[in-house]
C-alpha cells in the first residue's frame, strides 16, 4: 500500500536529511517525470535519459544536506542537478 502521506517542502526536506525512505519515495513519485522531462530535452535518448535521472536521485539523496531554501525552490535545485547532469553526459559521448 502507497503511503498517503503529502509533505510541505520544508517536512519533505527535513524528512530527506533524515534519510527517511518514504520521503524520497515520494520524492521520486512527485518530481521524477518533470527531472525526467528536463534530461530527455537534452539528450534525446530514453536509455540514457533512464541512467542519468537515476544518477540525478543519488545525487539528490546523497547532497541532500547541501540545499539551502533561502537560495531558491527543492525543485529548481533539482532542476539544475539533473540539467547539469544531462550536460555532463553529452559531453561524455
Amino acid at each position: 500500500m502507497k503511503d498517503a502521506h503529502t509533505y510541505s517542502e520544508q517536512e519533505l526536506v527535513e524528512a530527506l536529511k533524515q534519510r527517511n525512505g518514504k520521503a524520497f519515495g515520494y520524492l521520486y513519485d512527485n518530481y521524477s517525470a518533470a527531472l525526467n522531462g528536463v534530461i530527455m530535452d537534452i539528450l534525446q535518448d530514453d536509455g540514457s535519459a533512464v541512467d542519468i535521472l537515476q544518477e540525478v536521485f543519488i545525487k539528490i539523496w546523497k547532497q541532500i544536506e547541501q540545499y539551502d531554501p533561502a537560495r531558491g525552490k527543492l525543485f529548481t535545485w533539482m532542476f539544475n542537478i539533473a540539467r547539469n547532469a544531462a550536460i555532463d553526459a553529452t559531453r561524455r559521448t
